[in-house]
């Protein structure tokens, strides 16, 4: 029997309890990510919304643990292969979590290379319109913060060709103009000396 069937039949407080005590084996490196998140996504398909989302967040979480100093290429080349395999044969929950997963760790600078990107455009041909709409939209969202960096960086350049220009034209015409010094107070007052008169 595999933890999907079992978990859909436990009781939820149970259910819960189970599932958090396998975060701590994981959390105290007693199991590999490689044999623990197969098992965690198979709990996306329990009727649990609050257990999946716990899941999500503890798969997230446990990614950007294991990349936290340096990326372990090992680790998220077979994460990312499995989750690969699961977006391309299946359009069910796992599918959906799995991307939503996916677009999470490459938000957070976990995940943000080519494959991964190529991973989540694969959602775009998905049969679920769900999974569809995540996928257009997470291409959209890119591709709009790129053309946003790559303006503001123009833009930047632009700005300070501008103030570069600006700074040598006040250099120039203080040099061509002559030093003007206002009167001092004592010379706008009258004499003290007496007038003769």
């Amino acid at each position: 029997m595999c933890i999907r069937d079992s978990m859909g039949i436990l009781n939820p407080f149970l259910r819960s309890k189970v599932v958090q005590a396998l975060m701590i084996i994981r959390n105290r490196h007693l199991v590999s990510p490689q044999e623990h998140v197969p098992h965690m996504l198979e709990l996306f398909n329990v009727e649990d919304k609050e257990l999946r989302n716990l899941v999500q967040g503890h798969i997230i979480s446990d990614m950007k643990r294991i990349n936290k100093h340096s990326k372990n290429h090992a680790i998220n080349k077979t994460i990312k292969n499995l989750m690969f395999e699961i977006l391309k044969n299946n359009s069910d929950t796992i599918a959906k979590k799995c991307l939503v997963i996916m677009i999470e760790l490459y938000k957070s600078n976990v995940w943000n290379d080519e494959k991964t990107v190529n991973i989540i455009a694969n959602g775009c041909f998905s049969d679920n319109a769900k999974i569809v709409f995540l996928a257009c939209k997470f291409l959209i969202d890119t591709t709009q913060n790129l053309r946003t960096d790559n303006d503001s960086s123009d833009d930047e350049e632009a700005e300070k060709k501008i103030v570069a220009d600006t700074a040598k034209k006040s250099i120039i015409k203080a040099k061509n103009c002559l030093l003007y010094t206002s009167p001092s107070p004592r010379d706008r007052q009258k004499s003290r000396m007496p007038s003769s008169a």
